[in-house]
């Protein structure tokens, strides 16, 4: 709906359209709010996995987020041709990381990286959900 009223821009009297500094405020008190709600959450999990099954889980995560990374930073820049700032949003869209959005939209100075990530990360999210369940059942 916000899309839909943003494209109309007003209705009579009332300005649908949100002034830039208001939108950027908003957009970075979201992604602040989410990282910590996350990280309050996740802290006992990570701990208790790092006890049980630590290191290898750790480094097979690490390894699997970076091949994903560096495969789509190359493939989104070299061989689809992309900017890179764009590359950088989709990256943090897949790895579903608003962490590394702010980092990809402060070196590249725009807001490119923000577009990329908002097309993709529904997607991710859903995906990621729907994969999760379906390893769960196999298992």
């Amino acid at each position: 709906m916000g899309l839909i009223l943003s494209r109309l821009e007003r209705t009579g009297p009332v300005t649908w359209l949100i002034p830039l500094s208001a939108n950027l405020t908003l957009r970075q008190m979201g992604l602040v709010l989410f990282t910590a709600g996350v990280g309050t959450r996740a802290g006992y999990g990570f701990a208790q996995t790092v006890r049980s099954s630590g290191t290898e889980m750790i480094v097979s995560g690490a390894v699997i987020t970076a091949a994903v990374a560096l495969t789509t930073l190359v493939a989104g820049h070299r061989v689809l041709r992309q900017p890179f700032a764009a590359v950088m949003g989709l990256a943090s869209a897949i790895h579903t990381e608003p962490a590394s959005l702010a980092y990809a939209s402060l070196v590249s100075n725009s807001d490119v990286p923000h577009h990329s990530y908002a097309r993709v990360f529904p997607v991710c999210t859903v995906a990621k959900i729907v994969l999760a369940q379906l390893l769960v059942a196999w298992r």
